[in-house]
């Protein structure tokens, strides 16, 4: 959990934050959700590898959401979850979560050994109600 913080950390006040050109629209302005049972996220992470790079994302994704909502996930929870899935849709459960988190779009960048992902991600605003995940096709 204090790696994931970190990270987190790190993101916000790096440097490397920084878009770079040809990024998609929806890295640095989110759409609007059409539906208000969900809403848009974007997580930026980096990684070795592609996987990596996802993990984190995600990790950052269900943290960030957890937080919304007020609730927290602890962190053998998230870390499991992740190292067990990597698929277009997930939920999260424990005794007190279940997130709905819908994975839309995602561009990655490579510098040397280094993958730069971010992710777009449609996010239950109540874990309790079935989003009405609705289609998303401009990815550019």
């Amino acid at each position: 959990m204090k790696r994931i913080l970190n990270i987190l950390m790190l993101m916000f006040l790096s440097v490397e934050f920084a878009l770079p050109i040809g990024t998609p629209a929806w890295v640095s302005k989110l759409p609007t959700s059409e539906s208000k049972t969900y809403y848009y996220r974007v997580t930026k992470a980096e990684g070795k590898s592609y996987n990596e790079a996802y993990s984190r994302a995600l990790s950052m994704a269900l943290l960030e959401s957890s937080w919304k909502i007020g609730a927290t996930v602890k962190s053998d929870a998230t870390e499991q979850t992740v190292e067990q899935t990597i698929e277009k849709t997930l939920n999260v459960e424990n005794e007190a979560l279940n997130i709905p988190i819908n994975k839309v779009c995602e561009y990655e960048t490579k510098t040397g050994p280094k993958v730069t992902l971010y992710v777009l991600w449609q996010v239950a605003r109540d874990p309790n109600k079935d989003p009405h995940f609705e289609d998303f096709t401009n990815c550019e």
